[in-house]
């Protein structure tokens, strides 16, 4: 194999020669890096003004090893030599993926003004990209408007742009409301190219439009066209409860918890799905009929779903959350999608201020027999005989009593183990701290 690569060197003479030898080597479906960045290596060396394998290098090491730093000093050198739109355009989507938005603003801005200086002959294919990557850029700094003006302009270069169709129409359902025109962009997108992506974003905004019956409908034929992804799921259980098919709601999140893939998601995102899971199982047996309303005012307003009402929340919060949903999106990062679990506990304030109205009322009718039956058979010695029965009884069954006032899920069993092992201190405190424990979680 070594001799073969040495021959193979030995008949190539021109730095552009290796370069097209690095280029084959590092495109399309036999991709060999090593043996790519050697031969471009080579042409460097052969011919240091060489723009083109500067660039190829760059690109090399920005979309394959993800060294950014590196990318951007090669497409730099390149510039230095030959300054072109496409270097520009390079630079500025490496700053892009390091997180340096302004600097790739600037860099892309340079390629539009260096492409108008160039013959006509340069292709609309390079436009569009810049005008993309523009838009991402203006997207994730907070300016929708320049962001929705470039991805119009790309549009209208290249009426096929997928891409430009979906990122549209996100930021007029996640930024400004404007769901009726999400729809249509994200209808031409799956016009372009089906995909369960597509169907499970136009089903999202249809739940931000409070329309959960055609949302679990889109959720579906996402399902159905795959890949199976746990949002799919997990998003259409989120409708179902909304609409009160609980049934259904918790068989999604169960299919879910039982991918080989919910790993891949961390361990944080499988302990929210089986937390879901006993809250839904929760709503269906709980006695409390607000328990459902409380769990839909507090999750439906924070992610912004529903009718005008349930959006006037502070709309510094609702952007600053909206712009970072679209940075995550576009890093394949899907916690923008995760709902809040923090929410529910303000939803529940007023529970457990009635939880405790309950505890009160039960002390005091317990108090009061055992102080009426103790006076009733003694006397003063027998009402301070109650009265110390009661206060003995009182703190035995503390833990028990916080338990059924609550109305905690395990209950029955704090009531158990506090009837039989708790005149000792160690059950007893276990008991205790067990009915103090949360009983209402984040839903989703």
């Amino acid at each position: 194999m070594l001799k073969s690569q040495t021959a193979q060197n030995n008949n190539l003479i021109t730095s552009d020669e290796f370069l097209e030898v690095g280029v084959l080597n590092t495109e399309g479906n036999n991709i060999n890096i090593k043996k790519g960045l050697f031969h471009i290596n080579k042409a460097i060396e052969l011919d240091p003004n060489n723009s083109n394998a500067y660039a190829e290098r760059g690109r090399v090491r920005r979309d394959l090893l993800s060294n950014y730093e590196d990318a951007i000093s090669d497409f730099e050198e390149e510039i230095n030599i030959n300054s072109n739109p496409d270097a520009y355009c390079d630079l500025g989507i490496t700053y892009t993926k390091l997180g340096d938005f302004q600097t790739a603003i600037d860099s892309l801005i340079k390629s539009i003004e260096l492409d108008s200086a160039y013959a006509s002959a340069y292709k609309n294919r390079s436009k569009i990209d810049v005008y993309y990557n523009l838009a991402i850029n203006y997207s994730s700094i907070g300016d929708h408007d320049n962001a929705i003006k470039y991805l119009t302009k790309s549009i209208e270069l290249d009426p096929n742009n997928s891409l430009a169709y979906a990122e549209r129409a996100r930021i007029n359902r996640d930024v400004l409301f404007n769901y009726e025109e999400a729809l249509t962009d994200f209808q031409k997108e799956l016009g372009l190219q089906e995909s369960g992506d597509a169907y499970f974003d136009i089903g999202l905004t249809y739940s931000q439009m409070s329309n959960h019956d055609l949302a679990i409908e889109y959720y579906s034929k996402a399902i159905r066209i795959g890949p199976k992804s746990l949002e799919f799921y997990k998003y259409r259980s989120i409708s179902n409860t909304l609409i009160g098919d609980l049934p259904s709601a918790k068989s999604d999140l169960e299919y879910a918890i039982n991918k080989k893939n919910i790993l891949d998601k961390g361990a944080e995102y499988a302990s929210q799905l089986r937390r879901s899971i006993q809250n839904l199982k929760f709503i269906e047996s709980s006695e409390d009929p607000k328990a459902k309303q409380d769990w839909e005012f507090e999750n439906v307003k924070e992610k912004g779903w529903g009718d005008q009402n349930l959006k006037k929340y502070d709309s510094s919060i609702s952007l600053q959350s909206a712009n970072q949903r679209l940075i995550n999106h576009r890093q394949n990062v899907n916690t923008d999608r995760i709902i809040n679990n923090s929410g529910y506990y303000m939803g529940n304030r007023r529970r457990y201020h009635n939880s405790f109205i309950r505890f009160v009322i039960m002390q005091i009718l317990t108090s009061a027999i055992y102080l009426y039956l103790g006076s009733s058979l003694g006397g003063q010695i027998g009402l301070a005989l109650g009265g110390f029965i009661w206060i003995i009884l009182f703190i035995h069954n503390l833990p028990m009593s916080i338990a059924f006032a609550r109305k905690h899920p395990s209950k029955w069993a704090i009531f158990l183990v506090n009837f039989c092992f708790g005149w000792t201190f160690i059950f007893w405190f276990i008991c205790l701290v067990w009915s103090l424990g949360d009983v209402y979680r984040g839903y989703f």
